[in-house]
């Protein structure tokens, strides 16, 4: 686990590699690539990802949790979240993580799911008309003109290629959802009330 100091622009190796060790220890995420890592309240939570320990690498549906001010690990055991995935994108809206796509082997991954750390629980919403599935893309929640909109950015998607330009805004509260080169109410208005899940 490596943290870089903006002030200095110089890293440091903070939790270094378990190896087999770290094979037998639940607590400790396995090495891992495209996954997603969010931070809330001095924690952060990384899901997923495609990896594990020698010839084992496969898709991975599990969370774990650092606490930066113990810089120690431990496995989140949560029901109901979604299913092993890479390449998927998450962000944070009022203190829950959102993880947009994916792909597996099964193919792309739909839907979209909200882990609340309150409580360490999954909730899963399907949103109408939230465009293809995708992977390696971007999402960010986004304040619109009433509400907050999660905006899915680039990736890859199943289709002709001219469909992995376009991005989806999907709007949090109501779940409606438009293709992102024809939505134009993203845009930031300070004096709008604040919303409600």
């Amino acid at each position: 686990m490596w943290k870089l100091d903006v002030g200095t622009g110089t890293w440091t190796n903070e939790i270094k590699d378990t190896g087999a060790e770290g094979k037998l220890n639940k607590s400790v995420p396995a090495p891992r690539g495209s996954h997603t890592a969010d931070a809330i309240a001095g924690d952060i939570y990384v899901f997923g990802g495609y990896g594990g320990y020698g010839y084992c690498v496969k898709e991975l549906g599990d969370l774990f949790v650092l606490d930066t001010t113990q810089m120690t690990w431990r496995a989140v055991a949560a029901k109901g979240g979604p299913s092993a995935r890479s390449g998927h994108a998450s962000c944070v809206h009022k203190a829950r993580i959102c993880i947009s796509g994916g792909l597996s082997s099964a193919g792309p991954c739909e839907g979209v799911h909200w882990f609340d750390p309150e409580n360490s629980s999954w909730k899963q919403t399907t949103i109408p008309g939230e465009g293809h599935p995708r992977w390696n893309h971007s999402v960010i929640p986004v304040k619109g003109l009433f509400n907050f909109k999660a905006v899915t950015l680039m990736g890859s998607v199943p289709g002709p290629d001219e469909d992995n330009s376009r991005g989806v805004c999907v709007d949090v509260n109501s779940g409606d959802a438009a293709a992102g080169d024809d939505d134009d109410d993203d845009d930031d208005d300070d004096d709008d009330d604040d919303d409600d899940d």
